[in-house]
């Protein structure tokens, strides 16, 4: 009886650490635990993701290639994995059981792994055996001068170089897609226009279509649509261009600035978050700012008119009365102080030297006993600069 003590009170220190460790309340603006996927398939995987975080690989790689880890930091809790099969058929899918985190996890990918069809969760089997159950396919043939990056249809991904993301010259690859019609859009290897195909592609249930890219084929630019011509021969007129999704851009000043799809690629350690979701609630966006000043500066030299375009929206912190700003050649266009949605503004450059500036201001407020710190974001997308002659 006397031993009794002993034995009883690591298992209740042992519940209450636990119990701490895993309260959603007390870790309600934190991610913190260590989630570790390790791909141990034959397959590359990309889009990797666990409760709304982002699994991303080294230098911030969002695929996977076979033998490679990806991390995050998240709240405890229970979710599948969500991922992109890569290769000739590139599926969605799910795994088939959850998987929980309340300390540090560590979670194998396997061929063998158990995993189901998003998009038709009656389709399950093994990593490496299920097959999307669709019976209308399409092929993209490439028969160009150039690798084809960025395939896609209806959203669906066409590659058969995932580290590439492309259809390199003389490859074909074919996916099951659902029946519809769409632009084939697409970009030429070394090439900076974002193309799509002149004509619609359409394709009926059941068919199986084949669709061939040859140096003559018909294409439009995609952020001008005035700009048409083979496409072997058609020439950008996209001077600047940055959707948030690709690498870093070549801006003339970066203060403050980076990219972002969830809460957790922003910082929040000993403080608030005040931020727009990313424009139309998926893929990344431009964050512009924290608890410090910041600065997005582009510099162009244009030889003919253009036209500015870009997508922003703003949050403050309810003290805050500096906000944002935008200005073209230190001539003040437009100030943001307070709650903005996404919204879109498009200006004239004529021709010659150019500098294009974001602001943002940061803010922090102190007291005698506590520093207290709020992040707050200018959000920017899609910032597209054009000639317009």
């Amino acid at each position: 009886m006397k031993n009794m003590p002993i034995r009883i009170m690591p298992a209740v220190l042992c519940i209450g650490f636990l119990a701490i460790a895993c309260d959603p309340e007390a870790e309600e603006e934190k991610k913190n635990i260590p989630l570790i996927i390790e791909n141990n398939s034959s397959y590359t995987i990309s889009n990797v993701r666990w409760k709304d975080n982002s699994i991303t690989g080294n230098y911030g790689s969002h695929q996977l290639s076979p033998k490679a880890e990806g991390r995050a930091s998240v709240q405890c809790g229970s979710d599948y994995l969500y991922f992109t099969r890569e290769g000739t058929v590139v599926m969605n899918l799910r795994t088939a059981n959850t998987i929980t985190v309340n300390a540090t996890t560590r979670f194998t990918l396997t061929d063998a792994t158990m995993v189901v069809d998003t998009t038709q969760e009656t389709n399950t089997g093994a990593l490496s055996s299920i097959k999307p159950p669709m019976t209308t396919f399409l092929t993209i043939k490439n028969e160009s001068f150039s690798d084809l990056m960025d395939v896609r249809w209806q959203g669906v991904a066409f590659r058969s170089n995932a580290v590439e993301s492309s259809i390199p010259i003389g490859s074909a690859v074919t996916a099951g897609v659902e029946p519809g019609a769409s632009y084939i859009f697409f970009k030429r290897k070394s090439n900076p226009a974002f193309a799509r195909t002149k004509e619609v592609v359409v394709i009926e249930k059941s068919e199986t279509k084949e669709f061939v890219f040859i140096d003559n084929t018909l294409i439009v630019e995609a952020n001008n649509p005035d700009n048409t011509g083979a496409l072997k021969d058609m020439t950008t007129t996209v001077v600047f261009f940055d959707d948030a999704e690709g690498e870093i851009q070549g801006y003339a000043e970066r203060k403050g600035s980076t990219y972002y799809s969830v809460t957790g690629d922003l910082p929040y350690y000993g403080g608030y978050t005040y931020y727009h979701p990313p424009y139309a609630g998926a893929g990344k966006s431009i964050a512009l700012g924290g608890i410090a000043d910041a600065k997005l500066r582009l510099s162009l030299n244009l030889e003919r008119k253009a036209k500015l375009s870009f997508r922003y929206a703003n949050k403050d912190y309810e003290n805050n009365t500096k906000g944002a700003a935008f200005s073209i050649d230190g001539t003040q266009k437009e100030t943001w102080q307070g709650n903005y949605n996404w919204s879109y503004l498009e200006y004239t450059l004529e021709p010659g030297s150019h500098e294009i500036v974001w602001t943002k201001h940061g803010y922090y407020t102190y007291s005698t006993y506590t520093l207290y710190t709020y992040y707050t974001y200018l959000s920017l997308d899609n910032i597209l600069v054009f000639y317009i002659e």
